[in-house]
C-alpha cells in the first residue's frame, strides 16, 4: 500500500511540474522575445521534492525496490562559457535515510544453529553534481533549458544495534530465545550517477529569476532518482 502510494504521488508531481514546464515554454513563445543582458554568472537556491529507490541510496544487501521521498536543498553556480552553453555545480545538504538490514548471527540454542535479527542503518548521502547547460532562445524572459551531469554521491553508513536477545519459533509455536551481539559499523560509499534536467528560467526583472525543474538520475541501467525542484536565483 505504501509503495502504491508513492508511485501514485510521484505520478502525480511529475504531471504537475511537467504542465508548468510546458506551459512556460509555450507562454515564452507567445510572449514578447525581448532579452535581457546576458550574464557571465548566475547562483540559486532550491528546494525539492526529492525521490530515491532504496536500493540507490545504500539500503542494503537485500532487494530493495521502492521509492523512498525526502527533502531536498540545493546551491547551485553556473558559468555561461556561451550566450546558450554554461557549466554548473551544485552541493546538495546531506540527506538521511533509515532503513533495517537483516542479518544471521551464530545461535546454538536454534535448529540449524543460526538465527535470524535486524540492525539499523542509517545512510547519510553528500552529493555534489558538475554539469552542462543547454539554454533555449537569447536569455529570453522565459526560456527552457536542458541539463546533463553527474552526481557524485558520498554516502556514509553507520549499522548499529544493542547486544540483547531475540526469538524465533518453529512449528508448534515451539520459541527458542539466542543472544544477540552488539554491531555499531561505520563505512563510506562513493558512487557516481549521470543524470538529466530540464526546466525553465523565467525572470521577475532584469536580475532576479525564478527556475523550476525535474531532474532523472539513473542507476543500474533504470530511472533511480527524481528530484522535482523549485529555485530562486541571481544573475551577475
Amino acid at each position: 500500500m505504501a509503495a502504491t502510494t508513492a508511485r501514485r504521488w510521484l505520478t502525480r508531481s511529475l504531471m504537475t511540474v511537467g504542465t508548468t514546464l510546458f506551459a512556460s515554454m509555450a507562454w515564452a513563445q507567445a510572449s514578447d522575445v525581448s532579452t535581457f543582458r546576458m550574464p557571465l554568472w548566475d547562483a540559486s537556491g532550491s528546494v525539492a521534492f526529492h525521490n530515491v529507490r532504496a536500493s540507490e541510496a545504500q539500503a542494503g544487501p537485500d532487494d530493495f525496490d521502492y521509492w523512498e521521498a525526502n527533502a531536498e536543498l540545493r546551491g547551485q553556480v553556473g558559468r555561461y562559457l556561451t550566450p546558450h552553453l554554461k557549466v554548473e555545480f551544485a552541493v546538495l545538504a546531506p540527506m538521511s535515510y533509515d532503513f533495517y538490514e537483516q542479518i544471521l548471527v551464530p545461535a546454538p540454542a536454534v535448529p540449524g544453529g543460526v538465527g535470524t535479527t535486524w540492525v539499523e542503518r542509517n545512510v547519510t548521502v553528500l552529493s555534489l553534481q558538475p554539469a552542462l547547460t543547454w539554454q533555449f532562445l537569447d536569455n529570453a524572459f522565459v526560456h527552457p533549458y536542458v541539463t546533463a551531469g553527474v552526481s557524485v554521491d558520498v554516502a556514509n553508513i553507520h549499522r548499529f544495534r544493542d547486544a540483547g536477545t531475540d526469538n524465533v519459533f518453529v512449528s508448534g509455536n515451539r520459541g527458542f530465545r539466542f543472544d544477540v551481539p552488539a554491531v555499531d559499523t561505520r563505512d563510506t560509499v562513493t558512487e557516481v550517477r549521470p543524470f538529466l534536467a530540464f526546466g525553465t528560467k523565467s525572470y521577475f526583472n532584469e536580475h532576479w529569476f525564478a527556475r523550476p525543474e525535474v531532474q532523472l538520475g539513473f542507476g543500474q541501467s533504470r530511472l533511480g532518482q527524481v528530484s522535482l525542484r523549485l529555485g530562486i536565483g541571481r544573475d551577475f
